[in-house]
């Protein structure tokens, strides 16, 4: 109950008790009567302060987790960015840490300097071609991420090479695909985990 609810219940008791202590004179059942209803006319005013304040902290949060989403989203592609990329590498190595939980990082890149339908194109094969629960990224221009829960390195080299595939039938681009995978027994961080699929793609970062 917030201040101003708590100073209208004590308006509230306090009408309630000086109407009461009237109560006693002529007037005094009809006294009582009045006093109760402004008791409850207090009561139901309160629970209207009360859910208004509810509703308006559902919505701040509620356009909070927007914002979060939208800082999170590449904007010509929808998928995740580097930001969210490193944040869900960072979360699957918690888990995997603690349960023992393997996964994989599939990065695809598109050589030469792709246009937008093509990026748009390349992220709609690349999600399509993911399982359930994969989750996929544009971390750079011409760069995509994808990542494998529960997957060895021999498991996502797989997915990898099948997204590979899709991209050369579909579309007829040779992109270059690398990969690496944490291992509950190689600990290894998110930066280095990158970097390992970065250099079996055997090219450099490019610039985002």
């Amino acid at each position: 109950m917030g201040k101003v609810s708590a100073a209208l219940l004590v308006i509230g008791v306090a009408g309630l008790s000086g109407f009461a202590g009237l109560g006693a004179g002529r007037y005094g059942h009809a006294v009582t009567a009045v006093a109760f209803m402004l008791m409850a006319g207090t009561i139901g005013l309160l629970a209207v302060v009360a859910r208004e304040r509810r509703l308006a902290l559902e919505e701040l949060a509620r356009i909070g987790r927007r914002w979060e989403a939208v800082a999170a989203a590449d904007d010509l592609t929808g998928l995740g960015n580097r930001t969210r990329l490193l944040e869900d590498v960072q979360a699957l190595i918690a888990r995997g840490t603690r349960y023992g939980n393997p996964f994989g990082v599939a990065l695809f890149e598109v050589p030469g300097e792709p246009d937008a339908d093509d990026v748009k194109a390349v992220a709609e094969v690349i999600a399509a071609e993911a399982r359930s629960a994969d989750t996929c990224y544009r971390v750079a221009r011409n760069r995509f991420a994808t990542l494998l829960p529960e997957q060895d390195e021999t498991g996502a080299a797989l997915a990898a090479e099948r997204i590979r595939r899709a991209l050369a039938e579909l579309l007829h681009l040779d992109v270059h695909r690398g990969v690496s995978a944490f291992s509950p027994w190689v600990l290894r961080g998110a930066a280095e985990l990158l970097l390992r699929a970065e250099s079996d793609l055997g090219t450099v970062t490019p610039p985002p």
